[in-house]
C-alpha cells in the first residue's frame, strides 16, 4: 500500500488531519472521477443505451471481482447494497422469526445493527439480549458462549466498534456462533479497509461493509 500515493488522491489530506473515517470516510479522487464520468455519460450517452448498459454492468462485475479478492470471498458471495444498515436490515427481515427467538447483540453496538432487532422484538416477539464488553471494549467469546440458549438463533457484533475502537475477536466470537448452531452476522463497516479482512478465516455467516454482503 503506497501511503503517500493514497494522500495524493485525497487532497482534503494536505491541510487536513481528517478523523472521522470510521463514520463517513474521504472519497479519494479516483472514485469521484469515476462518479462524474458515469452520471456525464448517462446524459450524454443514455442510460437506456443498451451498450453504455452493457458495459456498466460489465464494470459492476469487475469490481465484485475485485471485492471477492479483498474480501477473501468468491464473487457470487458479494452484495451490493447502500449501506450496511440496509444490508443488516434485510438479514433481519429476512428470517423466518418465532416469538421467543433470540438475538445476542453487543452492548457496543451502533444502532443501525440494534434497531433492525428491538423492531424485531416490538413486531415479532423476539428477544434481544445485550452482551456487555469488558473495560478495555473487547468482547469475550465465553461471555457469549454463556449467553447461548437453545433459543438462540443469532449474534452479532462490530469487528472495529467507533465507539470504543476495540479490534474484536471475531472469528472466536463466530466460533462460537458456529459451535451452537447460531448464525453469526459481523458488522465490519468501520474495518474493512483498516484491518485485513478474510471472511473464510472468520466463518462468519453474514459480514457487512458499507458496500459489501457475504
Amino acid at each position: 500500500m503506497d501511503i503517500q500515493a493514497i494522500r495524493a488522491d485525497t487532497p482534503l489530506t494536505a491541510s487536513t488531519i481528517y478523523l472521522d473515517t470510521a463514520a463517513a470516510s474521504l472519497p479519494p479522487d479516483v472514485v469521484l472521477d469515476a462518479v462524474r464520468a458515469y452520471l456525464l455519460d448517462t446524459g450524454h450517452v443514455g442510460i437506456y443505451l443498451p451498450a453504455f448498459r452493457k458495459a456498466t454492468y460489465a464494470r459492476v462485475e469487475a469490481a465484485r471481482a475485485q471485492l471477492a479478492g479483498l474480501l477473501g470471498a468468491a464473487a457470487d458471495e458479494i452484495a451490493f447494497t447502500k449501506n450496511a444498515t440496509e444490508s443488516i436490515s434485510i438479514v433481519a427481515r429476512g428470517i423466518a422469526w418465532q416469538a421467543g427467538d433470540e438475538v445476542l447483540v453487543a452492548d457496543t453496538e451502533m444502532l443501525s445493527n440494534l434497531l433492525p432487532w428491538k423492531r424485531l422484538e416490538q413486531t415479532h416477539g423476539i428477544v434481544v439480549k445485550m452482551v456487555a464488553a469488558d473495560a478495555q471494549g473487547l468482547l469475550s467469546p465465553d461471555s457469549f458462549a454463556a449467553a447461548v440458549t437453545p433459543r438462540t438463533r443469532l449474534l452479532t457484533f462490530s469487528h472495529l466498534p467507533n465507539s470504543t475502537g476495540a479490534v474484536q475477536p471475531a472469528a472466536a466470537l463466530c466460533a462460537v456462533a458456529r459451535a451452537h448452531g447460531v448464525l453469526s452476522l459481523v458488522n465490519a463497516a468501520q474495518s474493512v479497509g483498516m484491518l485485513r479482512s478474510d471472511v473464510q478465516a472468520l466463518d462468519c455467516d453474514r459480514a457487512f461493509s458499507t458496500y459489501a454482503a457475504r
